[in-house]
């Protein structure tokens, strides 16, 4: 159970590390590249609708996973150094899901209506809050592996 657990966890992990690394270095760089500027903006639009609910679904898929998998090795939480990488873990966690919010149900509705004028602005912010959430997942990601690693 402990494995398919850990599997679990590990995989929806990667993946959605993966996707947001993609998003951050292929997609939305390249996407103005082939495409009008309005082109650009309605492309990502339609590519991305709909996304936050399978994002919001792989985040609770490695919450719910990675709370069975605390909760089955709770005699480890006596331990310094593993209680101080797993509050360090849900202290990025809860940065990402934060910004994730923010830029979902903020950010991104001001960039749909932004004029043209405004819309550099809104993709520097969005750019810089995409790598800050790409940094939180990929520190949790490191910080879940040095679990293993730490006795």
């Amino acid at each position: 159970m402990n494995i398919v657990l850990v599997l679990i966890h590990s995989f929806v992990a990667a993946c959605w590390l993966g996707s947001i690394f993609y998003s951050a270095t292929i997609l939305n760089p390249k996407t103005p590249l082939y495409l009008s500027d309005d082109e650009s903006e309605e492309f990502l639009l339609k590519i991305t609708h709909g996304n936050r609910y399978r994002i919001l679904g792989s985040y609770s898929a490695v919450l719910l996973t990675g709370i069975v998998l605390l909760f089955l090795q709770r005699e480890r939480l006596n331990q310094d150094l593993w209680m101080w990488i797993i509050v360090t873990k849900t202290l990025f966690s809860i940065a990402y899901i934060c910004i994730f919010y923010w830029v979902s149900w903020v950010v991104y509705p001001w960039r749909i209506f932004a004029s043209k004028e405004e819309r550099p602005k809104y993709r520097r912010k969005n750019t810089i809050l995409r790598w800050l959430m790409f940094s939180c997942v990929a520190i949790c990601f490191v910080l879940g592996i040095a679990l293993h690693y730490v006795s």
